[in-house]
């Protein structure tokens, strides 16, 4: 089963969604035949909640599934870390996710080979290895329509050969491809004199229906932030990251220059 910020994350979801349709808990409580507490709980999260209960409010807020789909993925996975379960959940409504990756390229944007090679470093079964690549492949897609993304990445990162050479190659084309469509991203170059080295991988998230969230991670996992002044030092450790990157022109340049050198290697 999933861990208590898990559901919370999966129940403030809930309420988002009756929120956009109009529906009220009373009115969500009559539909699906549960008293106004008991609907209060699931999107509290102080329940962990069931199957059928959540096939009745996917129905009764008309979403065709989707929170069912949500659910299924989520529980009792292990294919994601639980430190890691609930910034799944959130990122998926938010409106503007801002990450920086000082060591590897950002799981959002990883080809199918690149995160495979990555993760599989670990100590997974083939089985569990397929699983946990399949669920970060599905993150950029079940991201919200129109959401704003901005990744800021070091150029270590996209030089570091994960796999093999051929594998680096390809990566680095997709970010190439992103940059040119909608995701914005920042290169920080190694030559840089002041490259903030130190900074931790980091993220900041908006939303249309609750407050900003932050996102850190460590050697044993990642926090989630949501006090407000700490979100603003991590907003000044992401101004300050976010001054030293290259323009999103110089950055597909220097990507286009690393995507040859690798090329050259495989």
């Amino acid at each position: 089963m999933g861990d208590m910020g898990t559901w919370q994350a999966f129940g403030a979801e809930i309420a988002a969604t009756a929120k956009r349709v109009g529906m009220s808990q009373a009115e969500l409580g009559r539909k699906t035949g549960w008293s106004r507490q008991q609907i209060s709980a699931l999107q509290r999260g102080t329940r962990t909640p069931q199957k059928g209960q959540v096939a009745a409010i996917d129905e009764a807020l008309g979403q065709n599934g989707a929170l069912l789909r949500q659910w299924s993925n989520l529980i009792g996975r292990s294919d994601m870390p639980s430190w890691f379960r609930k910034i799944a959940v959130l990122e998926r409504t938010a409106t503007d996710l801002t990450e920086f990756q000082p060591l590897v390229v950002p799981g959002l944007l990883q080809t199918e080979h690149y995160a495979t090679a990555s993760i599989g470093a670990g100590a997974l079964a083939p089985r569990d290895l397929d699983s946990v690549v399949k669920s970060r492949l599905e993150r950029r897609a079940n991201l919200l329509d129109g959401v704003r993304l901005r990744f800021l990445i070091s150029e270590a990162a996209i030089r570091t050969t994960v796999g093999t050479a051929g594998i680096m190659a390809e990566q680095v084309r997709q970010l190439i491809t992103l940059a040119e469509q909608d995701v914005r991203i920042g290169v920080l170059p190694d030559d840089i004199p002041q490259h903030p080295a130190r900074v931790p991988a980091l993220r900041l998230m908006s939303f249309a229906d609750r407050p900003r969230l932050g996102y850190v991670e460590h050697a044993l996992g990642g926090d989630l932030v949501d006090e407000e002044e700490l979100i603003s030092r991590l907003d000044v450790l992401m101004s300050a990251v976010l001054a030293e990157a290259l323009s999103p022109k110089a950055s597909i340049d220097l990507l286009r220059k690393v995507a040859a050198d690798f090329d050259a290697l495989a």
